[in-house]
């Protein structure tokens, strides 16, 4: 079963979030899931631009948990609008 959402730490151990998101989109999984990534260094405009995915969110650390929830729930209604725009 796939995930409803990724939730990723910038800081990760195998290169960070930037190796996680290649191995995804190496393995070909990334387009059917939406990503939520938290960043302490980077804005996350800018990590989401250098990343080149336009369904991630960034959001910075530390965070509020209704921050977390806001951005997840955006994250997956974004999701669901790339999909049905391509269905």
């Amino acid at each position: 079963r796939r995930p409803d959402v990724l939730l990723i730490d910038e800081d990760l151990n195998w290169g960070g979030a930037e190796g996680v998101l290649a191995r995804l989109v190496e393995e070909a999984s990334l387009p059917y899931v939406p990503v939520v990534m938290a960043t302490g260094d980077r804005a996350p405009g800018e990590l989401s631009a250098a990343l080149g995915l336009p369904a991630t969110h960034c959001f910075r650390k530390p965070f509020r948990m209704h921050r977390l929830v806001e951005c997840i729930e955006s994250a997956v209604l974004r999701f669901q609008r790339q999909v049905a725009l391509t269905s």
